[in-house]
């Protein structure tokens, strides 16, 4: 008996200590965004309030293709010349940079599609019927 009395108060000690720690940590205040390019020697590229974010750099390093908002972007290296090229998310390139492979919600369903570096020809390869949890970052 004191055995038993033993493991289960042991057990209910390390359950009101996991607990402590995990409602200290939920009471602490949330740390603040930092702009890192107040820390560190970069240059921002985008100005704009969109959600930017998921870059891609082409094959050659002239261009970076990103989300913006739920538009696929590319621009120069250096931030200029931003183009939006269609509505989609999650842009991967092919390896020689000639294509973009991307994921769009389009009357309520996710499809996947191509299109060539430049925005045209674009097409829908495929409706998912899920999401990879690579798609949804």
């Amino acid at each position: 008996m004191k055995t038993k009395t033993k493991k289960l108060f042991a057990i209910v000690l390390l359950l009101a200590i996991s607990i402590s720690f995990i409602m200290t940590y939920l009471s602490l205040p949330p740390r603040p965004l930092e702009d890192l390019t107040q820390r560190y020697d970069v240059t921002r590229l985008t100005t704009s309030p969109a959600d930017d974010r998921n870059l891609v750099w082409s094959p050659d390093g002239s261009k970076i293709f990103f989300k913006s908002d739920s538009y696929i972007c590319v621009m120069d290296s250096d931030g200029s010349n931003m183009t939006k090229l269609a509505e989609g998310r999650h842009a991967t390139l092919s390896p020689d940079g000639s294509k973009i492979f991307y994921r769009q919600i389009k009357e309520g369903l996710y499809q996947a599609g191509v299109m060539n570096a430049d925005g045209s020809r674009r097409e829908e390869i495929a409706e998912l019927t899920f999401i990879p949890s690579v798609l949804t970052t």
